[in-house]
């Protein structure tokens, strides 16, 4: 992971990092992280965030149990999709996540792959 600036940041978002796969540096994620006044303004956010993704993506899932617990939204599109959560009760953080599907798939093969060469494989 590696943290990033943007010039044409969004207005939630603070920070930004980006994933790379470990062998062919293929970007498979991107987030942006930024802080709320407290979580009513957070969900605000948020909602303008998801209305505008999905204005630009489609229609957001439903959200499952897991997720309304976590104020977790969540638009798809084939194995590409983002979220936005909201987290913290006192220092509440607004996230988007943006992931490939597959070139996450890919990160976790070349990772396993680099891991297993790396490993001292006399004691098994």
């Amino acid at each position: 992971m590696y943290e990033f600036a943007t010039p044409t940041g969004f207005r939630s978002f603070k920070r930004y990092y980006v994933m790379v796969t470990p062998t062919t540096h293929k970007i498979y994620s991107i987030w942006g992280i930024g802080s709320a006044e407290n979580t009513q303004a957070g969900q605000k956010e948020q909602a303008v965030i998801m209305e505008l993704l999905r204005q630009k993506y489609g229609t957001a899932e439903k959200a499952g149990l897991f997720d309304t617990m976590g104020d977790i939204k969540r638009v798809t599109q084939a194995d590409r999709y983002v979220i936005t959560k909201i987290t913290g009760f006192t220092d509440v953080t607004l996230e988007i996540r943006y992931c490939d599907g597959e070139l996450e798939k890919l990160a976790e093969k070349e990772r396993l792959a680099s891991e297993v060469q790396k490993a001292d494989k006399t004691g098994l």
